[in-house]
């Protein structure tokens, strides 16, 4: 073989071999969709326990996998899926979206059960996708009712008063409301518990707890109610009885008007 065919092959073989160096690379990213699905991960978070025709938020954080290449995106449907939904719904029950974060409310069936909470998930990337599904077992109670009644002595409406609510010394929420001059409100609060050891609990309300908007005539905003689960009420896996789930916890406090409030957030006992 001449010098000249010698060095014509040699640079054949080395033109063959950066076409393929350049496939190679343009190639592999797209190659390696597939091997980055399996890395799709998915979080759903809310409570799993709800009063009867009640709204609750919940969050899904979708991450990894195709839809976290440049381009990519995350895609889901909601919906309930059990014997009785009467009166539920998720809204919105589908998304779409780059980041991987959304959020959708549920509204509880009207009847007490279990239902189950299905959220099926798409990562996407070009023609390569994963598809997962996520899950939450829902109970759907009749909720316990702690009703606080506030009562205005003052001749100026009191706004905005808050009350927050704790069981055994755990915050449950805080709900406001606005009192009339001379008047009263009802402060009801809707306590979602599927399970609720026997015995002795406590109910504490504490009604503008920093003290910035209303003064007390009995000089003190803290009130509790001690109430009692007999063991037959407390079977495990079984939805409170309405003679325990309506526990009316009447507390009557007299408000009178103080100027100035500055917003807070509640805090545990």
């Amino acid at each position: 073989m001449s010098r000249a065919s010698t060095s014509a092959s040699i640079r054949s073989c080395l033109a063959i071999l950066l076409v393929g160096l350049l496939l190679l690379v343009i190639v592999l990213p797209f190659a390696s969709g597939p091997t980055a699905a399996a890395g799709t991960s998915a979080v759903l978070e809310g409570p799993t326990v709800l009063a009867k025709g009640a709204k609750v938020e919940y969050t899904l954080s979708v991450s990894g996998g195709p839809g976290g290449f440049p381009g990519g995106g995350y895609t889901y449907t909601a919906k309930l899926v059990g014997k009785n939904l009467t009166g539920s719904s998720v809204t919105p029950n589908s998304g779409a979206n780059a980041s991987g974060a959304f959020r959708f409310n549920v509204t509880a069936p009207t009847a007490p059960g279990t239902v189950t909470l299905q959220v099926d998930i798409k990562s996407t990337f070009g023609a390569n996708s994963e598809e997962l599904r996520r899950e939450l077992e829902l109970t759907v109670v009749t909720p316990i009712l702690f009703v606080v009644t506030l009562r205005n002595t003052g001749p100026v409406a009191a706004n905005d008063v808050e009350v927050d609510f704790y069981v055994d010394g755990s915050f449950l929420g805080s709900k406001s409301s606005d009192v009339p001059a001379a008047g009263s409100v009802v402060v009801s609060y809707e306590w979602a518990v599927a399970n609720l050891r026997t015995g002795k609990h406590v109910v504490t309300a504490i009604i503008d707890r920093n003290g910035e908007l209303v003064e007390f005539s009995t000089g003190d905003n803290v009130l509790t109610q001690t109430f009692y689960i007999e063991p037959e009420q407390n079977l495990a896996g079984i939805i409170l009885s309405p003679l325990v789930a309506v526990l009316a916890v009447l507390l009557t406090l007299a408000l009178l008007r103080k100027p100035g409030r500055r917003p807070r957030g509640a805090k545990p006992l």
